[in-house]
């Protein structure tokens, strides 16, 4: 398992694994924490639509997620973080 961490991106995004060459990659799960604002995360396969999204509020502190089944990413995972100073951790495999 890696954990990765994914620090505020703005609205483009941070590309986490390359789009090609045939390597798939599976989230396990994910930790979402908001510093002073509110933060959101968006995921998605490649560059095509949102695959899941969470928000976290700043006063709840770190949002854990665990899936019940890995989301498998066969054309890279891209992944956007919004919010002051926050950050994700993604669990991959």
């Amino acid at each position: 398992m890696i954990l990765q961490e994914v620090a505020v991106s703005g609205a483009v995004g941070k590309r986490i694994t390359p789009t090609s060459g045939g390597r798939s990659v599976k989230l396990l799960g994910l930790t979402l924490t908001p510093s002073a604002a509110n933060a959101t995360i968006k995921i998605r396969e490649g560059l095509s639509g949102t695959v899941y999204f969470a928000r976290a509020l700043s006063a709840s502190g770190s949002l854990p997620i665990v899936f019940s089944e890995p989301m498998r990413f066969d054309h890279g995972l891209h992944v956007t973080v919004i919010g002051s100073n926050a950050v994700a951790y993604l669990e991959l495999d």
